[in-house]
Parts: structure tokens; C-alpha cells; sequence
């Protein structure tokens, strides 16, 4: 099942003890519904209810999350939650978050993964700047891998590999 927020309003300053954001939410190419959450540290609004339901049903398919507290009664010795209609959204909506922080410091500057694995950047460019790196790597003495001549989904992931 592919979860994907589209139409999303996100409000960084009412943000407390969750995201305060709402979205449209796709599945599988689908619009299914609406989710929302004030920020408050409470769950997920979901219209309609079935949306939630579905959501709660594919998460409960799915292994569980390991969390970094410890757990001496689980196999892994770590906290393990059962996947839910709240935990897919949030990780569709960091995604989302992610996928938007990358894009904005794509268009300014040059990503790149340096020789001892680190996500770096370079200062803020212009365009001209920016492509001229694009299309000669080799003046980034230290880039073993440059993002923004990746196919976009694949910078996403390495990205997303050296953020979390």
C-alpha cells in the first residue's frame, strides 16, 4: 500500500507536542480522505472514519516499529509498536517534511555525501553556480556522490539515510 499526503498545510509555529498540519491522503494514486492533527500532542483526525480503520488494518500487516527504549521482554530488548493509522501518517507527513527541506536546499546549493559518509552542502549559489557543480563534480573535491544529478527518489533516500 503506497500512503501519500498531498494538498498539505503544515504550521511549524502551532507545532507543540505533534505536528500541526492537515492533508489530503492518497492510496495507492487514490484520494481516500482527510487527516488532520492540532498540535497538541493528541492523535490524528481522520474523515472519514473508514479512512482510519483501513489505515489501522494495513499497520496491523505490517512488523512492528522498534523504538530506542529498551524492552527486556521483546526479542530485540527494545520497545517494539504495533504499526497504526497514526504512526503511517506521521512517517507519510516526515516524508513529506524531508522531501520539502531537500528540495528547498537543492535549488540554492549543491548536496553532496563527502568521503567520510557525512550529507554536505555548499554555500548558497546562484543557478548558474549551482549547475556549473552539477555538471562537474570534480570541483567538489570532496563529494563522493552528488544529489542533485540523482534521480529524485534516490536522493531522497540518501538523504533521508544521513538526516535521521
Amino acid at each position: 500500500m503506497r500512503i501519500e499526503l498531498k494538498n498539505v498545510r503544515w504550521s511549524k509555529w502551532a507545532s507543540q507536542e505533534t505536528e500541526c498540519f492537515q492533508a489530503s491522503v492518497y492510496i495507492n494514486g487514490k484520494r481516500m480522505g482527510q487527516v488532520w492533527n492540532e498540535g497538541t500532542g493528541g492523535p490524528n483526525g481522520y474523515e472519514p472514519h473508514s479512512l482510519e480503520v483501513a489505515l489501522d488494518a494495513y499497520g496491523a500487516t505490517l512488523p512492528p516499529v522498534i523504538c530506542d527504549w529498551p524492552d527486556p521482554t521483546t526479542k530485540s530488548g527494545k520497545a517494539e509498536l504495533k504499526q497504526s493509522a497514526d504512526i503511517l501518517i506521521d512517517n507519510a507527513l516526515r516524508h513529506w517534511l524531508l522531501e520539502g527541506d531537500m528540495t528547498k536546499a537543492m535549488t540554492e546549493r549543491v548536496l553532496f555525501i563527502s568521503r567520510s559518509g557525512q550529507l554536505m552542502q555548499t554555500r548558497k549559489l546562484t543557478v548558474s553556480e549551482r549547475d556549473h557543480y552539477i555538471k562537474n563534480p570534480t570541483l567538489l573535491p570532496d563529494a563522493v556522490q552528488v544529489l542533485n544529478g540523482l534521480e529524485r527518489s534516490k536522493a531522497l533516500e540518501l538523504y533521508k539515510a544521513h538526516i535521521s
